[in-house]
């Protein structure tokens, strides 16, 4: 298997993870955001990927820039979500 079908296949699971991770969010809207059992889990969603993002970089089938930018995107999409959901 070469390095560019490497970096797409860890790119695509990377991107899945993120997805599920905002589906997450996405389904709990009647559940309390602010809650603590629930901050506690997407806390830990948030540092698996995290690991996995670094994970990826370390074995050279994602770039950092890359990496950084999946996880600042996660991030900022959970970060509307949140906000979305405390309008309410």
């Amino acid at each position: 298997m070469n390095n560019d079908v490497l970096h797409d296949s860890a790119t695509k699971l990377l991107y899945d993870e993120a997805k599920s991770i905002l589906q997450i969010l996405k389904n709990q809207e009647t559940l309390c955001l602010s809650c603590p059992i629930y901050e506690e889990i997407i806390d830990t969603k948030m540092y698996g990927f995290s690991e996995k993002v670094n994970f990826a970089i370390e074995l050279g089938v994602v770039d950092e820039e890359q990496g950084t930018q999946l996880l600042s995107k996660l991030e900022r999409d959970i970060s509307m979500i949140y906000d979305k959901f405390s309008k309410k």
